[in-house]
């Protein structure tokens, strides 16, 4: 008895916990903990849980020519794509930058996710100049501090504002 249960509680899964920093990964160029120097490219968020909100599945980009900032999500299941004010990318490097989202680990999940019935998973990435990135995800925890809410009230908000502009 004493072996079976040392089997089942002795084994642990190569899985980030929560309070372990994050590690680099073996290509540093892709992944980073510092803050990227380079202008921010590119952000993009996604929550996904039980319940479906209006506005989801964020991505503020430029445009090929890198002179129009565009905000694509999904407005509850139609996808849209907006020019909006370039100043979202200064606030969401802002956030980026105060909040240490560069320092969030590749992976975030609970060590006992299998058990989990009705959960919610994440993503977040943002790519700068010189192909420096920093990604992100979970699986029913996330990183402490208020990162991901800040950038998710930032794009939802923008969002918001441009898909009423239309109606």
């Amino acid at each position: 008895m004493m072996g079976i249960l040392g089997i089942l509680f002795g084994c642990k899964s190569k899985v980030k916990d929560v309070d372990e920093p994050a590690t680099p990964t073996s290509n540093p160029s892709t992944l980073t903990q510092k803050m990227p120097e380079g202008q921010l490219l590119g952000v993009n968020y996604f929550y996904q849980g039980m319940m479906m909100e209006e506005f989801g599945n964020f991505d503020l980009h430029r445009d090929a020519v890198g002179k129009t900032a565009e905000l694509s999500f999904r407005h509850f299941n139609n996808d849209e794509s907006h020019e909006v004010s370039d100043t979202l990318f200064d606030a969401a490097r802002r956030i980026i930058e105060e909040e240490k989202m560069y320092e969030y680990a590749p992976h975030y999940s609970l060590k006992m996710d299998e058990r989990i019935l009705d959960g919610y998973m994440w993503g977040f990435g943002a790519h700068f100049e010189g192909n420096e990135r920093i990604i992100s995800g979970g699986d029913n925890v996330s990183p402490n501090g208020n990162g991901l809410n800040k950038i998710r009230n930032l794009l939802y908000d923008a969002a918001k504002r441009v898909a009423n502009d239309d109606e």
